[in-house]
């Protein structure tokens, strides 16, 4: 099954990433930055170095949501 990612859009590497990736693998997180018929160009979320977006087979990747349980707790958002 095809996955459909447009620009934007956050990815995670999920279990098949290990099985064609070296750096992309399981749970590397990046942003979608191009989307081609076959393949998806994704930047690193963490590169502070500018460096070239990798180009991936969206089957090897997830789309990354945050939950709020994922979220630690923090009194910052508690109103009195």
């Amino acid at each position: 099954m095809k996955k459909e990612f447009k620009v934007g859009d956050r990815v995670i590497g999920n279990k098949y990433a290990n099985a064609h990736y070296s750096i992309t693998k399981q749970g590397w997180i990046g942003t979608v930055v191009r989307v081609t018929k076959h393949t998806i160009m994704v930047q690193d979320d963490s590169d502070t170095l500018g460096e070239d977006p990798f180009t991936l087979d969206p089957n090897c990747f997830d789309l990354y949501e945050i939950f709020p349980e994922d979220v630690p707790y923090s009194w910052d958002f508690v109103k009195m």
